[in-house]
């Protein structure tokens, strides 16, 4: 190899380089910019109490029945459970196995959605007159409702479906999509910034980790179990001015007050139990 021909080598291998650098300085820039604000609108009302999969002390969990009761008792918002079935249908169903709510064996993912609708669903045990039912229902029937949507399997092809009933129904001032998987809530906060999203699984200790997370890419919420924050992590929300993006499970008549009134909580996943 000539000497000019070493020199075009590296000419070309400076450009690669070059191209590949300015790519990565404009994607740094690009991705810590302001995000772009969702539009979710929470109610006119200090503190939000999701109801827990539904009325589930007194209905089958993530039911028709279960969510109706939410409404019928004054409540503003619902948290459930979304599971994907085998032809692709996004269902109420918290489990990924059928025992618990059918009494069958064999995993949801893997029977269609007609297929699961011959069974009704088991509350203490006993079988019910309620069915499993698709999430488009819910969107339909409730369209007022403030969903939070716990995603079990929050794959890229799952998350357009549940995005495509979203924008069908006009839901994106009402619906926060959780899940505890990082990489997921980057495509959605890329490909629908609009829609509201919430990171589960953040405990004490993880706030240490959001300077790290692209200003653009970070969720609209954190979320985790109450009995799993701590004082010092609630410091940080507050300095920081993030309380209203904190939304906490596992709330009842033994630690409401204190979830409101110590650590002035305001977004609460609650367990109706009277």
């Amino acid at each position: 190899m000539n000497l000019g021909s070493k020199k075009k080598k590296s000419l070309k291998l400076l450009f690669i380089v070059g191209i590949i650098c300015a790519t990565l300085i404009l994607a740094i820039l690009y991705l810590n910019q302001e995000p772009i604000r969702s539009s979710y609108r929470k109610p006119n009302q200090k503190v939000l109490l999701f109801s827990h999969r539904g009325y589930d002390f007194f209905l089958p969990e993530n039911s028709y029945a279960s969510v109706k009761a939410v409404q019928d008792n004054g409540f503003k918002a619902v948290e459930i459970d979304i599971n994907n079935t085998k032809d692709n249908k996004l269902v109420l169903f918290h489990d990924k196995d059928l025992k618990r709510m059918l009494g069958r064996e064999g995993e949801i993912n893997n029977y269609n959605l007609l297929e699961l609708q011959k069974h009704n669903l088991l509350w203490q045990k006993k079988e019910t007159d309620q069915r499993i039912i698709e999430l488009e229902t819910l969107f339909k029937d409730f369209p007022n409702l403030i969903y939070y949507l716990d995603l079990k399997n929050p794959s890229i092809k799952n998350l357009n479906i549940l995005y495509s009933l979203i924008e069908k129904y006009k839901m994106e001032d009402k619906v926060i999509v959780a899940h505890a998987k990082l990489l997921p809530h980057f495509y959605s906060k890329l490909k629908h910034p609009k829609i509201a999203n919430a990171l589960e699984g953040f405990n004490s200790g993880k706030e240490k980790l959001i300077k790290y997370i692209p200003k653009r890419l970070r969720p609209n919420f954190y979320s985790s179990f109450f009995h799993k924050i701590s004082e010092k992590q609630i410091e940080f929300y507050n300095n920081n001015n993030m309380i209203d993006n904190i939304i906490v499970y596992d709330i009842n008549g033994d630690n409401y007050e204190k979830a409101i009134n110590k650590f002035g909580l305001r977004n609460l996943i609650i367990d109706i139990e009277n």
